[in-house]
Formats: structure tokens, sequence, C-alpha cells
């Protein structure tokens, strides 16, 4: 399982330093590439697969379906099961 604290402890530096290092570098926050990481692969899941909308909240990292739709709506702008219809 990733964690943000466990890849500071691997490479030897704070957190606070690899999040300024990683906005610095990329322009984007860390926190914030994770979650667009997590929702392509959310909706990879949706147009490939027949898994529920929980299972592919899981299998994206996210602990709780509820937080997963409100940020996979945010993000793409439908609804995870509204995305999964167009594109079948």
């Amino acid at each position: 399982f990733f964690s943000v604290e466990g890849l500071c402890r691997d490479i030897g530096i704070s957190h606070a330093h690899l999040l300024r290092l990683f906005k610095s570098e990329y322009g984007d926050t860390l926190i914030g590439y994770i979650t667009k990481k997590r929702i392509e692969y959310a909706c990879f899941l949706l147009a490939t697969t027949n898994l529920s909308v929980r299972a592919i909240a899981f299998s994206c990292g996210f602990s709780d379906e509820i937080h997963f739709m409100k940020t996979f709506k945010k993000s793409v702008g439908v609804t995870a099961l509204q995305y999964r219809n167009k594109k079948s």
C-alpha cells in the first residue's frame, strides 16, 4: 500500500519538503496528482469492466464510496454510472 509518509521515509526527506519539491517540479500538489491518477484508473475500469462502482472505488484507493463518487463527479463532470453508460 502506498503512503506519502512511507515515501518520505524511503527517500529520507520530510513530508513538507517532498510536497514543496513536487509542486515546484510538476506544478500540481502531490495529493492532486494522486487523485487525478486514481480517477484516470477509475475511468479505465468503468469503461472496460463490469465491476460495481463500490469495487472500483476501493480498487482505486478510495476508502469511502461516497467520497469516490463526489470526487469523480467533480473531476469528470458526470457521475461514474453516467460515464460508464456513455462509454458502452
